[in-house]
């Protein structure tokens, strides 16, 4: 199935950039997921070097076996 997420959130005290925080594992938001857990790795660095990663799993369940029973009720 297909998959959203929002983006981490990063609080620090230098100016958040966006564009320095980038997904070093896992698949886009938005994907088809396969069956079973994704692990999803986003990493931060701000403007004085310091580095953050932070990381969620993404579990997708087998779907369920479907069957039909059909009776011949005449």
């Amino acid at each position: 199935p297909t998959v959203s997420f929002g983006l981490p959130a990063v609080t620090d005290n230098c100016p958040f950039n966006p564009a320095l925080l980038v997904q070093t594992s896992g698949l886009a938001s938005g994907s088809s997921f396969p069956t079973g857990i994704t692990t999803q790795t986003f990493n931060y660095t701000d403007a004085a070097g310091n580095t953050a990663f932070c990381s969620f799993n993404v579990t997708v369940n087998p779907a369920a076996d479907l069957s039909l029973a059909v009776a011949d009720i005449t």
